[in-house]
């Protein structure tokens, strides 16, 4: 399921629910870094109707609250064991782990206690 395209959408999900989703958009990604992927999915909301079309109207400044939901969601995916830090890449930059590569493929996987 795709992440939803507007503010109201991603702040109305819960945390856990919002990581998955963000796990499933980076299952596809070539590069996984946490502030690209968040400034990517504000930037790439549609506009408000009625406000001006300028590129990079929605940035992480102006729309915190966004930021911040997809930024606790992706430290919910790390505190759990789906994400890791990538020792190879630059700084910022993520793997998912093994424990993530089955969660994709089975979310009762969550439920194991390790």
């Amino acid at each position: 399921m795709p992440l939803p395209d507007s503010p109201d959408g991603i702040i109305g999900l819960g945390t856990r629910e919002l990581a998955l989703q963000i796990l499933a958009q980076l299952a596809s990604a070539q590069v996984v870094n946490r502030r690209n992927v968040i400034a990517e999915k504000i930037a790439t909301m549609p506009t408000v109707p009625g406000q001006p079309v300028a590129p990079y109207l929605r940035t992480m400044n102006n729309e915190p609250q966004v930021a911040r939901g997809l930024a606790e969601a992706w430290d919910w995916l790390f505190v759990h064991g789906l994400i890791s830090p990538d020792p190879v890449a630059g700084q910022d930059n993520y793997f998912i782990t093994r424990r993530g590569h089955d969660v994709l493929v089975d979310a009762s996987v969550l439920r194991e206690d390790w």
